[in-house]
């Protein structure tokens, strides 16, 4: 794939560019090539959400996990009755059990954070349409030597031409016009 404007072949999509996985060259801000924004109503989590709900499912795992082992391990050792040992043995799971029990209410002190919303008919289209700018996004090419994006004969949609080079600052207007192109009006 070349370049419309100098015919070089120094490509990237605009996703690489943006989320930094290759280097800017100067003078191109990866910032410029942001997605879409997510429509409003949509039901997302931020970012510091989404990694409080990962350090949630890993304490229910590694506390249920080791909830589940020490208790294994009572069983096969038949520990019953009285005496130091007895009370020692059921002592370690005082640390699995606080896991698992921190695990499950960060999880659902998460939940409550975004909470269910019943979706209307406008939610949906607006989902569909925010789904259509994300995938011509996603196909985006930008030349790094001439700093400017386009999108390549028939990666959108059979049929529909090469775009010519732009300017980064024509950029989020060309991906809302490129997705009316590929999937009709409703774009």
């Amino acid at each position: 794939m070349a370049c419309p404007q100098c015919g070089g072949e120094n490509i990237r999509t605009a996703r690489q560019l943006y989320e930094l996985t290759e280097p800017a060259p100067p003078g191109l801000d990866p910032a410029r090539l942001a997605p879409p924004p997510a429509p409003p109503g949509t039901n997302t989590l931020t970012a510091g959400q989404a990694q409080s709900n990962g350090k949630a499912k890993a304490l229910i795992a590694i506390g249920g996990g080791l909830v589940v082992l020490r208790l294994l391990t009572l069983a096969a050792n038949g520990y019953t009755g009285t005496g130091p040992s007895y009370t020692i043995s059921w002592l370690g799971l005082i640390l699995p059990v606080i896991l698992l029990v921190r695990g499950v209410v960060l999880f659902n002190r998460n939940r409550a954070a975004a909470p269910y919303q019943p979706v209307d008919d406008q939610a949906l289209a607006n989902r569909a349409l925010y789904t259509r700018r994300m995938q011509v996004w996603e196909h985006a090419q930008v030349c790094r030597d001439c700093k400017g994006a386009f999108f390549a004969e028939g990666v959108l949609h059979p049929g529909i031409p090469a775009s010519p080079l732009i300017t980064l600052d024509q950029f989020p207007l060309m991906v809302v016009t490129m997705a009316e192109r590929a999937y009709g009006r409703a774009a």
